[in-house]
């Protein structure tokens, strides 16, 4: 069977695309943002630098869109470092080290012999870190959870205006978690 490819637009072309013009879609246009989710975890300097550069060159309405997001904290820092006033999202998931040591051992070196009852210490011990002092301390905006009730209570109490669900399908759960007062990304429009 014939196989499609499809390319991946860089970030200039997904600027481009974002402050063009973009149709009228009423009070949702004023709510809408842009996730831009970096994963570079090896030089978080140089890539916060980077960001901060080139949001700089960007309009202030569309740098006032962007929401950066990053499952390192060290690389959120680096960035708040920078610019201040970049709003930033830490992202927070359950069994992070614990689920790469089983399915992509050969990427941690020497972490991937860790053995899985200390690698669920230490996913429990970054999760509380994350749900409790961390947040303040790199002064993130927001955090982004998976949608796990242990998670999202965790995430609104210290962030309580501020809190992130993904991946939320399900229709009655994305009405529990607003009244809740979370925002939620989701694969599906309502």
């Amino acid at each position: 069977p014939a196989v499609m490819s499809m390319a991946v637009p860089t970030l200039d072309e997904v600027v481009a695309l974002l402050t063009g013009a973009v149709p009228d879609v009423g009070a949702a246009a004023t709510q809408s943002y842009l996730f831009l989710e970096i994963k570079d975890l090896l030089s978080p300097r140089a890539t916060a630098r980077y960001f901060v550069d080139y949001l700089s060159r960007q309009t202030a309405e569309f740098r006032a869109r962007v929401i950066v997001l990053s499952f390192s904290p060290v690389l959120l820092y680096c960035l708040r470092r920078r610019d201040p006033s970049l709003r930033t999202m830490l992202l927070v998931a359950e069994n992070t080290l614990t689920d790469a040591i089983l399915e992509e051992p050969e990427s941690l070196g020497p972490l991937a012999y860790t053995p899985q009852w200390m690698s669920r210490v230490v996913d429990r011990v970054y999760v509380w870190c994350c749900t409790s002092w961390l947040p303040d301390f790199i002064g993130v905006s927001m955090l982004g959870v998976q949608d796990r009730d242990t998670l999202v209570k965790g995430a609104l109490a210290v962030r309580p205006t501020g809190c992130n669900v993904w991946t939320v399908n399900d229709a009655a759960r994305k009405a529990q978690l607003h009244a809740l007062g979370c925002c939620v990304t989701t694969d599906r429009l309502y």
